[in-house]
């Protein structure tokens, strides 16, 4: 039987010209951090303006045991699926025709189970956030969908805004760089294989956003055309509804 090879753990503040949070004490999964820069770039060949932003999800206290891989991905589809939701039209968060995110699970000594993620959508429909407040259904924006689904999934999961949003633009190499350095974070190898993650259950996951057809991406994700044999395979309201 073959044995599952282990990921590269890149300890060198250098990954493909970008810098990284990496050094000798503080290694990072290649495969995760190589994810992270294509999904970004891929957006960038979608839309000419990229919004994202990081948050952070954490389990209730009274989680009852239930696989929380199977929560985190519950979530997320049903966060897709009602971005792209084609329901309402001009509304900033339906009608979205791509949802890019990523998502790692950490576990440190505390042994409780947190999520690491960011997303990003078509900056020209969402610009910012929105606002985080003492409870989800007074919360706003897309942080305020976040929060509602979450709870919902996770059973009264917590929620936290990391940071501040960021707006990617074509040719901007420095807001590309600095993007790719901070959301290097999510590739950190402490926390991802302490005893609290199950034998057999993912630590990571995420999108699979590809370059718009007919086109390949350059490093700040500029839409570069390429020949007809080249193909790219394409990769409801919060409350009553579900998915």
């Amino acid at each position: 039987m073959k044995t599952k090879r282990e990921p590269r753990v890149l300890k060198s503040s250098k990954f493909d010209d970008f810098k990284v949070q990496a050094s000798k004490q503080l290694g990072l999964y290649s495969n995760i951090l190589k994810k992270t820069i294509t999904q970004l770039k891929n957006c960038l060949s979608r839309s000419s303006r990229v919004f994202t932003f990081r948050f952070d999800l954490h389990l209730p206290d009274d989680f009852d045991g239930r696989s929380d891989s199977e929560v985190i991905s519950r979530f997320f589809t049903r966060l897709s699926k009602y971005l792209k939701a084609g329901r309402v039209e001009n509304h900033p968060h339906r009608n979205h025709k791509y949802v890019s995110f990523q998502w790692v699970k950490e576990v440190e000594r505390s042994k409780k189970c947190h999520y690491h993620c960011w997303i990003a959508v078509d900056g020209k429909k969402v610009r910012v956030p929105g606002s985080v407040e003492s409870t989800p259904d007074e919360s706003t924006g897309l942080i305020g969908l976040i929060m509602r689904l979450w709870a919902e999934e996770s059973g009264g999961g917590s929620v936290y805004l990391c940071d501040k949003p960021r707006m990617l633009k074509r040719g901007d190499s420095a807001a590309f760089e600095d993007c790719v350095r901070h959301y290097s974070y999510l590739s950190k190898v402490r926390g991802k294989g302490y005893g609290g993650i199950r034998p057999g259950e993912k630590n990571h996951g995420g999108s699979r956003i590809k370059p718009k057809a007919g086109c390949a991406s350059n490093l700040m994700g500029a839409c570069l055309s390429v020949p007809n044999r080249q193909k790219f395979i394409p990769s409801t309201p919060i409350q009553g509804v579900g998915f």
